[in-house]
């Protein structure tokens, strides 16, 4: 009987223990993602008809995390005088390496 005891508290404090590690390492999990930054945006005209002007824009990314990221979505506004003339999400296909 008193082995049965002695399992059952052992199983209970392996489990605290998985508990508190899960906990733990979720917790810090999150200081070791961090957000990239755009650390530059330097627009060019590259075309110019009558119907209108072609933008690029060269976006500085910095990437802080370890990991490349795979599919960075760009949002992006474009105003003109305080008036929103057009704004969207550009997804490119390809990645930012570290």
């Amino acid at each position: 009987m008193k082995r049965g005891i002695a399992m059952k508290t052992l199983r209970m404090w392996i489990s605290v223990a998985v508990v508190g590690l899960l906990l733990c390492g979720c917790a810090t999990m999150g200081a070791a993602f961090r957000k990239p930054e755009v650390r530059g945006v330097h627009p060019r005209i590259t075309g110019i008809d009558f119907t209108g002007v072609t933008l690029a824009f060269d976006v500085d990314v910095y990437n802080p995390n370890f990991f490349a990221i795979r599919s960075p979505r760009l949002r992006y506004a474009f105003n003109v005088e305080g008036s929103s003339v057009r704004s969207g999400d550009y997804i490119p296909n390809q990645s930012t390496e570290k």
